[in-house]
């Protein structure tokens, strides 16, 4: 099942609250009818970055319910776009080591992390 990874830079949020961890995924299962899952969380090695890791069966439909919510939601005091990056795989969470920038769009095609 293919992945999607939003990396949050606590630096850009107004509230760095931990537990976005569990809304955000949360939030997207509920909006997606199941479509997006969680896989889990991480930290970025050598910063501060949070890794919401989420799996669904298509990148394409999913990646609209995470822009959706990125652009028009606010978590926690948290504009999220100000401080996402979100990338995708086609790899499963588990098997994923690299994931392609979608978002935002002037970051396109890069690699991260």
């Amino acid at each position: 099942m293919p992945a999607i990874l939003i990396r949050l830079d606590p630096a850009r949020l107004a509230n760095p609250d931990l537990d976005l961890r569990y809304d955000i995924p949360e939030y997207l299962a509920q909006a997606s009818g199941g479509l997006v899952k969680s896989s889990g969380f991480d930290y970025e090695e050598g910063t501060d970055a949070m890794l919401i890791c989420l799996s669904t069966s298509s990148v394409t439909e999913g990646m609209r319910f995470v822009v959706a919510m990125l652009d028009g939601e606010v978590v926690r005091g948290n504009r999220l776009a100000e401080a996402a990056k979100v990338g995708v795989s086609e790899l499963s969470p588990k098997e994923a080591t690299r994931y392609m920038v979608v978002y935002p769009s002037g970051e396109a095609g890069a690699l991260f992390p």
